[in-house]
């Protein structure tokens, strides 16, 4: 507005901007050494356990949302993949599928054979 004429002075001009520090954020992922401790900790047996699940997530990267909201058919056994396409809204007293996070969400996770 000074530039363009509308004000003859900048009324911001000694202005002083408080604010508060940023809020430390809480750290949402393993480091390594926690990730192997973990991953050594974990019971995998033949039939399907909670460990899997923890398994499941520490070898592909999923939101938790995304892995409570796998189906069998999201298992692609031939091309060893696992497609992420909804999530679990597990906050509300009930449950129910929801859209992933963003549509960049979206995709498939190439896993590995022990995962298979």
């Amino acid at each position: 507005a000074v530039d363009d004429g509308l004000l003859k002075t900048d009324p911001t001009r000694r202005a002083i901007i408080k604010g508060c520090e940023p809020s430390s954020k809480k750290i949402k992922f393993l480091n390594l050494y926690e990730l192997q401790t973990l991953l050594r900790s974990l019971d995998l047996k033949a039939e399907l356990n909670w460990d899997w699940f923890f398994f499941l997530i520490a070898k592909t990267g999923l939101r938790f949302a995304e892995a409570l909201a796998l189906t069998p058919e999201d298992f692609d056994f031939e091309k060893q993949s696992i497609i992420i396409n909804k999530s679990w809204n597990y906050k509300e007293k009930v449950g129910h599928f929801q859209p992933t996070k963003n549509e960049s969400s979206n995709r498939t996770v190439m896993v590995d054979w022990q995962l298979m």
